[in-house]
């Protein structure tokens, strides 16, 4: 099934035969190489499992028929991918045919052929061709350079039509460059999604949108303040009842749980100063206390620090160790996340994504999530390819805005999967362990439904066992 459900595809990669001819039949094309790693990518942005669905056909070119199941192919495109080069504009096949009915079939469909001025047409450019020379369908489109400049001695780059980027020489570049297209082509899938989904007219607060604030330090008022205002103006219910004063211990206790249980996240800001405290035989401050409630529920909770507060610098010391022990996490089973932000628009944003996160996910039977590193990303590629020509349901580790992004999605991935395979061919052994650490946290805790761990490593898969991993850790 396609991410965009009114289409069959989502993408169409249009391209000249000879620009996918290699010397060796041991060898890969360029297209082929281009769309296993832009499936890859576009498949971690779009955030899901197997999610979009190409059409790359490397058989079609040979006979160059332009039957009905091409036709149908692209009526059914979302987007088109012209890779364009001598080849291409030579190919009546392509630029006079493919490019020419995707182009009037999109310029007359309802969607049109641009979406918020993001045209569904895209110009890949194998080579440094002028603008003056593109066909009528892609001017006033922006082409995606996939090529550099062969003659530095060149007096005008015009004059120079380049060299298509070598896949491995230029790896960095035509890395770079992948993720460009695919953040663009990812942004116009998303857009033509929520131009075909409206949202609905009114909608209900719930308390899935319920959130508790605890109380903080005089020092962070005016942070909490703007927390709140805008939380409200972004249509979140903010629990913000001023607790305490004027309730003792038991009171406060009972009136905080009452909240706490309400809300779908608990939130609490703190910096070098504790707070007042319960009673001078209490060794906790209110905010603190606030805390721990949310913890002895069971609730998720996020935490928010300085960036510069050094913990060793307190005056406090118990409020120090305090800190020092919630960043060092040594709770297995914690169900919250420390983060050095006080800015509170960035804040909004990090629990608008927790929140997120916390919707029920279905667990599916037999799927996969392929978690790797960067370092691994070659090797990534390669099997998530192998998988997906055995028709598995691959999650893969997503790319994150930030920290706590990434945190995000990585536990959500963790709950929609029965098995996980880490990649650990060029990664250190201690990254491997944090990974495996952290997977059997969830597991433990509930979060993960996981039945299998795998890690792929030179010599091969290792399948590992679960029972003694969960003594270990």
């Amino acid at each position: 099934m396609s991410y965009l459900p009114d289409f069959k595809y989502d993408v169409f990669l249009s391209y000249a035969h000879v620009d996918n001819l290699t010397a060796s039949d041991k060898e890969e094309g360029w297209i082929t190489i281009f769309y296993k790693r832009f499936k890859l990518l576009l498949d971690r942005y779009l955030e899901g499992t197997n999610t979009a669905q190409i059409w790359c056909d490397h058989e079609l070119r040979k006979n160059n028929v332009f039957d009905d199941r091409i036709r149908n192919t692209i009526e059914n495109s979302a987007i088109f991918l012209a890779f364009t080069s001598n080849g291409f504009f030579r190919s009546e096949y392509c630029c006079e045919k493919e490019l020419n009915l995707f182009y009037n079939n999109a310029k007359n469909s309802s969607l049109g052929i641009s979406i918020n001025d993001n045209c569904r047409l895209f110009n890949i450019q194998l080579l440094n061709k002028s603008y003056k020379t593109w066909p009528a369908e892609l001017q006033g489109t922006s082409g995606y350079s996939m090529y550099k400049f062969s003659d530095s001695r060149s007096l005008s780059r015009d004059e120079d039509q380049g060299m298509t980027l070598d896949p491995e020489q230029d790896r960095g570049d035509f890395e770079k460059r992948i993720v460009e297209i695919v953040q663009d082509v990812c942004k116009t899938l998303k857009q033509i999604k929520e131009k075909a989904t409206p949202a609905p007219v009114e909608q209900t607060k719930q308390l899935k949108n319920k959130i508790f604030i605890g109380k903080v330090a005089d020092t962070l008022l005016q942070v909490k303040n703007q927390l709140v205002n805008d939380l409200t103006a972004q249509d979140f219910i903010v629990e913000n009842e001023k607790i305490p004063p004027p309730y003792d211990k038991e009171g406060h206790e009972r009136l905080v749980k009452a909240r706490i249980s309400e809300a779908i996240l608990s939130v609490h800001l703190f910096d070098n100063i504790a707070g007042d405290k319960i009673s001078n035989d209490y060794p906790y401050s209110f905010s603190q206390e606030q805390f721990l409630i949310g913890r002895n529920l069971d609730k998720e909770q996020l935490l928010f620090i300085p960036q510069t507060l050094d913990l060793t610098g307190i005056d406090d010391k118990d409020h120090g160790k305090f800190l020092s022990d919630l960043l060092s996490k040594k709770e297995l089973n914690a169900k919250y996340n420390l983060v050095r932000e006080l800015s509170a628009p960035v804040i909004v944003d990090l629990i608008r994504d927790k929140i997120e996160s916390l919707k029920p996910a279905p667990v599916t039977e037999g799927s996969i999530l392929l978690d790797y590193n960067e370092a691994d990303f070659k090797n990534a590629v390669e099997y998530y390819n192998s998988l997906l020509s055995e028709n598995k349901k691959i999650y893969l580790t997503s790319p994150g805005s930030g920290p706590m992004d990434i945190i995000n999605r990585y536990d959500s991935a963790l709950r929609e999967v029965t098995t996980v395979i880490i990649m650990c061919v060029s990664v250190a052994k201690e990254w491997l362990l944090e990974r495996i650490k952290e997977i059997i946290c969830a597991i433990q805790t509930g979060r993960s439904h996981i039945t299998k761990l795998m890690v792929y490593k030179q010599s091969g898969i290792e399948d590992l066992n679960l029972a003694e991993l969960k003594k270990l850790f």
